[in-house]
């Protein structure tokens, strides 16, 4: 099965690192065939990325220059908007497969990932929920990080994802989540759960050992080899220290995933690229 995730110039900064290890325990501990959709100029790290075995597909948001036409009128990240928005441009560049599995950059693979779609139009693991000191399971969303999709059935709503989109661009919708409160909002009672397994947050664990695991708002340059918050902030360390010892561990998982030679071509091509030290 293809496996895709998708990049820009921008996200590299904070990314790069992760994007690297993703692809690199792709390679090393499944099956799958790791594709990267990229928005931006050619560099180091796309030939590094290349060599490596990677289908690096070269593609500028379909809709970008409308994004771009509000940027500044609402009160949201643009940059996150565009990196993120390139997943719903995967259906329309995917020529062959019926279903792929899209997870974030921010990833890393422990085992294989054998799943059979049948006729699930998509399919993901539940958000958690974060509230306070208070970290719970929801049942009426899911997390986009980890996502099993259908690519007709992706294809069939780029219009309306578009329109979403760049309504969140213009300010008319306000939706906090961005591309995963559009894909909640549209894929209501469409999609099926997947374990937590395949979507494994530190802070919340799962039952067994995880296939994926997700760094979902705390990644690893933002801990210290203490297992401390590089900038502490109230809900980073209700997250660390829910789940010190498995960043600790993911945290060196990172480290060693991260060759000499990527740690090289990721700084020629973003020199203020955030690393784990």
């Amino acid at each position: 099965m293809k496996w895709y995730t998708c990049c820009n110039e921008a996200a590299l900064e904070a990314g790069g690192e992760t994007l690297i290890a993703a692809v690199e325990s792709c390679l090393r501990m499944t099956t799958l065939r790791p594709h990267l959709v990229y928005d931006g100029r050619a560099n180091p790290l796309l030939s590094y990325l290349r060599d490596r075995g990677v289908v690096v597909i070269p593609h500028r948001l379909s809709f970008r220059e409308q994004i771009e036409n509000y940027r500044g009128q609402a009160d949201i990240d643009y940059d996150w908007l565009l990196g993120n928005s390139l997943r719903f441009d995967i259906p329309n560049l995917e020529e062959e497969a019926d279903n792929i599995i899209y997870t974030d950059t921010d990833v890393v693979f422990h085992r294989d990932v054998q799943l059979n779609p049948g006729s699930v139009p998509l399919a993901a693991a539940r958000e958690i929920i974060i509230d306070g000191d208070l970290v719970r399971e929801t049942e009426r969303a899911f997390n986009a990080g980890v996502m099993l999709l259908n690519v007709a059935f992706m294809r069939s709503l780029h219009d309306v994802f578009r329109r979403l989109l760049i309504d969140i661009a213009s300010g008319t919708l306000v939706n906090p989540w961005y591309d995963q409160g559009v894909l909640n909002s549209v894929c209501q009672g469409l999609w099926l759960p997947l374990p937590q397994s395949l979507n494994c947050r530190p802070f919340y664990g799962c039952e067994g050992p995880p296939a994926i695991s997700h760094f979902q708002f705390l990644k690893p340059h933002m801990i210290t080899d203490r297992s401390a918050l590089v900038e502490p902030n109230p809900r980073g360390d209700v997250l660390l220290r829910r789940g010190s010892t498995a960043y600790a561990a993911l945290r060196r998982t990172i480290i060693d995933l991260v060759t000499p030679q990527a740690r090289s071509a990721l700084l020629a091509s973003c020199p203020t690229a955030r690393l784990s030290t």
